[in-house]
């Protein structure tokens, strides 16, 4: 965590402001005043915590939108599981707390991705299986994705962020928009 050049410490200066920029050269080209802090932080957190790798693809999962691939990092954590890992419904549960505290779910409803936001609730919500559309739950059978992890620990709807926000909070700060029919129908 120090600086190349000057061997200055760069965890010493962390605030929630603090960037490190830097001019990164790569087979992609330059790219000036890349700030690496996020990175750097990010590298640490997974150092310390090497169980979490598979809990921070979820969340940039959440954020793409990619429902595939949490379906397969979900059917590779619970295979590949040893004493002391993430399980799949605790990956699914997961709090990031390099980006204040937010579930897969307030990731999702930030990025407007309505295909996730839809896995989770089949995944990891206490929702009965008939308060889905029916193309959402014929997609889920198609993924394999069970409702195996729904019961287990609490309802993703009912996680708080850092500010003490659910992601029904962040759709309503959103205004609803796309998220009027799920809040409307008490769905989240």
């Amino acid at each position: 965590m120090t600086c190349p050049s000057c061997n200055k410490s760069i965890a010493a200066l962390s605030t929630p402001q603090f960037k490190v920029l830097t001019r990164y050269h790569n087979e992609g080209g330059i790219q000036e005043n890349l700030d690496i802090y996020p990175l750097i932080n990010e590298e640490a957190y997974l150092v310390a915590n090497p169980n979490a790798r598979p809990a921070r693809a979820y969340i940039t999962m959440c954020a793409e939108g990619d429902v595939t691939g949490i379906v397969e990092l979900l059917n590779a954590v619970e295979e590949d599981s040893d004493e002391g890992d993430l399980t799949p419904s605790e990956v699914l549960r997961y709090q990031d707390p390099l980006d204040g505290m937010k579930s897969g779910l307030h990731v999702a409803m930030d990025k407007e991705k309505e295909d996730v936001v839809w896995l989770l609730l089949w995944l990891a919500s206490q929702l009965p299986s008939n308060a889905f559309p029916e193309d959402v739950s014929r997609i889920a059978e198609t993924l394999g994705a069970g409702r195996d992890t729904a019961p287990q620990g609490s309802d993703i709807r009912s996680i708080r962020d850092e500010d003490g926000n659910t992601a029904g909070d962040v759709a309503r700060r959103m205004g609803g928009g796309m998220w009027n029919g799920l809040l409307g129908t008490g769905i989240l």
